[in-house]
This record gives structure tokens, sequence and C-alpha cells, in this order.
């Protein structure tokens, strides 16, 4: 009995021209020497991978835009419950105005700002309630008459814009003035005694 035919495979690094490379069963290969269908299973599940994570990228994208959003809507309910905020009916904006003014004094001072916009979620530092005042207390009087609470009503907007970025300076200005952390191999290096000076020159 005859010993079957042998099938020539050609190696790895056959010349340009050359037939494809392939097992003793005919299955093409890399010049690696992997199965070429192998390679290609790799690619796609590459491809699949790279897929689903561009897809799950977006859908939490989708739902951070919709957190965002009700986070604004909240945001603007409150806004409108404790300050009237776009309110037109002059009536009802001073019922809140009175509530606002806990002392009955006909005027809205600093603490009393303080308090309705810690209720409407904004930062209420020191430092942004005189900012307010800065800008609406037309008189300089100290307080806020109704005609100068309607006025920051009306431009509540830039409210907004006053109080984030005069947060954001104070923020900068703490991160600035905080003492800063030297890494441990310095203190390492740092001798541990004290030190003799070098003897003068006679």
């Amino acid at each position: 009995m005859s010993a079957p035919p042998q099938v020539e495979v050609p190696s790895a690094d056959a010349a340009p021209g050359e037939p494809p490379l392939q097992t003793p069963g005919g299955t093409p290969m890399t010049p690696g020497g992997t199965r070429l269908e192998d390679e290609i299973a790799k690619m796609q599940a590459s491809m699949d991978m790279a897929l689903n994570v561009t897809q799950s990228a977006a859908r939490q994208g989708l739902e951070m835009d919709e957190r965002v959003s009700r986070a604004r809507k909240k945001s603007r309910e409150l806004e409108m419950e404790v300050f009237g905020m776009g309110m037109e009916d002059v009536e009802r904006l001073r019922k809140i105005f009175s509530g606002i003014d806990k002392d009955g004094s006909g005027a809205l001072d600093p603490d009393e700002l303080k308090v309705a916009l810690i209720r409407a979620g904004k930062d209420a530092s020191e430092e942004v309630v005189l900012k307010i005042f800065e800008k609406y207390d037309y008189d300089k009087s100290g307080t806020l008459e109704f005609s100068e609470y309607q006025s920051m009503i009306a431009d509540w907007d830039n409210v907004v814009k006053t109080i984030d970025e005069e947060t954001a300076r104070i923020e900068r200005a703490k991160a600035a003035a905080a003492p800063q952390a030297f890494p441990a191999s310095w203190d390492a290096a740092a001798p541990s005694g004290p030190t003799e000076s070098a003897p003068a020159p006679a």
C-alpha cells in the first residue's frame, strides 16, 4: 500500500506571488502561522467590543443629559417658589417678598436674602450675598426694598451667573491659600538632626 500524498505547506516567509499559506487540510493561514479565520474572528470580536463601548458611552451621555435637565428644572421650580422668579403678578410677588422679609421691616437685609438663597438651593456665602447687594442695592441703604427686589428678580439669570462666578472665585482663592503638600521623599532626604556648619577660613 502506497503512502498518502504529502501536502507541501509553504513557509511563513514565502516570497510574494507564491500560493497562500495553508494547513495540511487546506485551511488558509496567516504569515504568522495562525489560521486566517481565527484572525478574522479576533478582529470581529474587537470591532464588536469597540461598538459596545461606544454605544454604552452614548447611553451614559444621554442619561447624564437627562439628569442635568431634571436638576435644572428642579432648580427653576425652587427659584420660582422661593423668589417668584418670572412672576408678573405684582401682588403675588409682594407676598413672596413679605415671606422672605421675616422681621417685617419692608426691606430685605443680607441675612434674610441668605436664608432665601439657601432655600432655593443656591450658594449663600457672605461674599456671594454682599456681591448681590452691591449690584442691586441701588440706594446703598444696606437693604433691598421691594422695587430693588423686583429688579433683581427681573435680572435673575445674571443673579445666578453672579452667584456661580463668585463661588468659583472663592474656591480658587481657598485652593491657592491651602498649604502645599510635599512628596514624602523630600522629608527622607532632609537631614534628621542638627547640622554643623563648616569652620570659617582663618
